[in-house]
């Protein structure tokens, strides 16, 4: 997933699986998906991304263990939610946003 961040530089959303939580790497790797911490960091690599939404969990996590995902995200990209389905999200103009300090 490397080279991906090239591809969403600028996103005002960018939406990424984040299946699993890091202590579960090996067994989302061997199953072809990424973890939540993975997502983040790609989203911080990936350059002026503002908004991260995690989807396509594990379905060994309920909807309160989604949090833990959201976490490990976002200790990378700290913009970053678990999306949940049905769920509208507001994509502001970028000189709405607030600043980083």
């Amino acid at each position: 997933f490397p080279t991906l961040a090239t591809h969403i530089h600028g996103a005002d959303l960018f939406i990424c699986e984040g299946m699993f939580e890091k202590a579960l790497a090996t067994i989302s790797h061997d199953k072809g998906h990424m973890t939540a911490e993975e997502a983040g960091l790609l989203a911080k690599k990936s350059k002026d991304v503002l908004r991260l939404g995690l989807v396509h969990f594990s379905p060994r996590y309920t909807a309160r263990q989604l949090s833990l995902l959201e976490k490990e995200a976002q200790l990378h990209f700290p913009n970053a939610f678990a999306a949940r389905d049905r769920q509208l999200i507001s994509i502001p103009f970028r000189d709405e946003m607030p600043s980083e300090s």
